[in-house]
């Protein structure tokens, strides 16, 4: 959103590849973490894994894992262009 501070660092779906993100509130949250990645994937098939090549489309993974959770979540959605 323009006007927060990230807008400038995060201005495209690739920057938040690697991006890490511990959770700390006043609710005893801490230690909850949220991971991502972001991969080229084929456009035909979006929920295929990765490819090494340039694509049309790309797929963010989005995955939270916390000690209040029975495992870890995961989403995931394709972006094309």
């Amino acid at each position: 959103y323009p006007g927060y501070p990230a807008s400038a660092r995060f201005d495209d779906v690739d920057d938040y590849h690697g991006y890490t993100r511990i959770v700390r509130t006043s609710r005893g949250f801490e230690g909850d973490t949220i991971r991502v990645s972001v991969a080229y994937v084929p456009i035909e098939n979006p929920g295929a894994g990765p490819i090494g090549y340039r694509s049309m489309c790309k797929k963010m993974t989005v995955t939270v894992t916390g000690r209040y959770l029975p495992g870890s979540v995961t989403l995931s959605y394709g972006f094309t262009y």
